[in-house]
């Protein structure tokens, strides 16, 4: 006779991994704020292509916390982009119409290229001004 599935004792525990990758990460961000400042070089980091075990991204971000400035970019879904408490290092996190994360990266840089005003934008907007005047 089979025991019901009921009978059965099971113990579950929470399954705690971590990769390791954080700090080496954060060695990551501290050599590209260097080469920031010596050659204006800037760096992208995409943190969804790292191996990271669950609840290390949100550790990561912990650490790096939350600066004074943020923007919210609403182009085919939105994008939160905030400068963390490093001046020059940059969390920029894109979702898609249905609201669901599709990209994070940590951006090293003195301001990230989609805060930028591009020519042609600033282009049409002289010529509203124009009109306008």
């Amino acid at each position: 006779m089979m025991t019901p599935i009921e009978q059965i004792d099971i113990k579950i525990e929470p399954f705690e991994q971590n990769t390791g990758n954080i700090l080496p990460t954060l060695h990551q961000i501290q050599h590209a704020l260097s080469a920031l400042l010596k050659s204006d070089q800037t760096t992208s980091i995409d943190i969804n292509a790292m191996p990271f075990a669950p609840g290390e991204k949100q550790t990561l971000k912990d650490t790096l916390s939350t600066g004074e400035v943020t923007a919210t970019l609403n182009a085919l879904g939105k994008s939160h982009i905030y400068e963390t408490q490093y001046a020059g290092v940059w969390w920029i996190e894109h979702y898609n119409s249905h609201e669901h994360s599709v990209g994070q990266f940590i951006e090293v840089t003195w301001i990230p290229e989609l805060l930028k005003s591009q020519a042609e934008d600033v282009q049409a907007g002289l010529e509203r001004l124009l009109a306008t005047l």
